[in-house]
């Protein structure tokens, strides 16, 4: 199989639900944040005091989930953008 072929299927499955996602400036205590054109946003903080040690991936709708890497919190928080 080509890669043209491999193209091809993904354009046949695509829905047209695109929704675009930009890197923001961090609010104050967070390393990273993205936000939706609709307002939604996720970022990625390091952990303290109890959580200390961990990275805190939360999200405009209240989620937060603590994870033990930086790759685990980035992997989190792509998830969360396509959700």
């Amino acid at each position: 199989m080509s890669n043209s072929d491999d193209t091809w299927k993904l354009r046949k499955q695509w829905t047209g639900d695109v929704v675009l996602w930009r890197t923001v400036p961090a609010e104050p205590g967070e390393s990273v944040r993205w936000q939706c054109v609709d307002g939604r946003w996720v970022s990625i903080a390091e952990g303290h005091g109890a959580t200390a040690g961990s990275f805190l991936v939360s999200d405009s709708s209240g989620r937060c989930e603590a994870v033990d890497s930086p790759d685990e919190a980035l992997t989190l928080a792509k998830i969360w953008r396509r959700t």
